[in-house]
Order: structure tokens, then sequence, then C-alpha cells
């Protein structure tokens, strides 16, 4: 399955989210400034939403957040800890975005923290999508 394939949710949004993301790497501003900047990592997140109509289930926006980097371990989102306001919904479910395998997860006050499946074969960045409680 190829890149693209994998990521088109994702890519197929409505709208931004209410925080373009969170990481240590540094942005450099204007064109052409991609080599300017450090790599990015599994700790630089971007997020985005996909609005879900009511047709196809309650009506909700699912978050898309993707990782950066290549994980090693767990990955820690701090945006998404249930004392922050910033995603307030309780979340269903969290799944690897071109993967049938679940992965692991827990909603703790600080941050959201996932565990990829066993043997996800991940090269550039993670997918991952974020369902409310409907």
């Amino acid at each position: 399955m190829s890149a693209r394939t994998r990521y088109a949710h994702a890519g197929d949004v409505d709208i931004a989210y209410r925080v373009f993301g969170e990481g240590p790497t540094e942005v450099v501003a204007g064109g052409f400034s991609d080599t300017k900047r450090k790599p990015f990592t599994a700790k630089d997140i971007r997020f985005t939403t996909k609005h879900i109509p009511r047709h196809e289930l309650p009506a909700a926006d699912v978050l898309y957040a993707i990782v950066l980097g290549v994980p090693e371990g767990e990955i820690v989102i701090r945006s998404l800890g249930s004392s922050l306001r910033l995603y307030s919904q309780p979340i269903e479910s969290v799944e690897l975005v071109g993967s049938k395998s679940p992965v692991t997860w827990t909603r703790e006050e600080d941050a959201l923290r996932v565990k990829l499946p066993e043997g996800a074969k991940v090269k550039h960045a993670v997918v991952l999508r974020i369902k409310p409680k409907g």
C-alpha cells in the first residue's frame, strides 16, 4: 500500500483542528526553508479533523494526529490529555490508519498515550484516527 493511499483519509479534511500541532522542532518561516530546520521527530505531531455527517454516524469530528517521525515505543500526545479543553469529548477509539491491527491506548490527564501494534511497519510517519464517543 502506498503512503498516498494509506494516509488519504488524513488529507481529505474539512477543517483544521484548534491547534496546528505540538513538538520540539521549530519550523522556519518562508519559502524553500525545509533545509533550514532540523528533521521532524516522533514528538512532532500535527492535527486535522474530518466532519462525519449525521446520516453516517452521530455528527462528530474525527481527529487525525499525524506523527511526523517514526516512533520508538509509545506515542505521547500531550495536547489530548483529559485535563485540557482542546478535545473535551470522551474518546471511543484510536486507530492506526492503514492497519487492521488494534492499537493500545490510554487517555490520562497529561496526555493520550498510544502503543502501535506489534510488527507495525512504519517508514516515514504515523497517522492516528481518533474517534469521539457519540
